[in-house]
């Protein structure tokens, strides 16, 4: 029971921090954060960059994708292991279903190496 109540002094404690960080930032003042259209235009290329970073990872993505399909007939399970060890990388931050797919494959590939040698 001890654990439950760190737990939720210690969320209570993150919560008070925000919302205290909030009120202060909110009562600094205009100046901080400067004029709306200057934060407008910085959000726009904020978006814009997003999707050109999002399409150069999934261009990656893709690229790996290619390569272990084209080529895991030939494929040493070691290299089957370090190519899905980089997808699993595109995917980690990205999407969860897929890198979890991914460190799966991880899984049975490592023990078929572990069994083998």
């Amino acid at each position: 029971m001890q654990g439950h109540k760190q737990k939720y002094i210690g969320g209570f404690g993150i919560i008070a921090f925000v919302i205290t960080s909030i009120f202060y930032m909110g009562c600094s003042g205009e100046k901080t954060f400067g004029n709306k259209e200057e934060i407008a235009g910085q959000m726009s290329l904020a978006l814009q960059q997003k999707d050109m970073s999002c399409q150069k990872k999934l261009d990656r993505i893709d690229s790996i994708r290619n390569l272990l399909n084209v080529n895991e007939k030939e494929m040493t399970d070691e290299e089957k292991f370090q190519i899905n060890a980089n997808l699993y990388n595109e995917f980690k931050l990205y999407s969860f279903d897929s890198a979890f797919h991914y460190a799966t494959q991880l899984c049975k590939i490592a023990s078929s190496i572990d069994s083998a040698g």
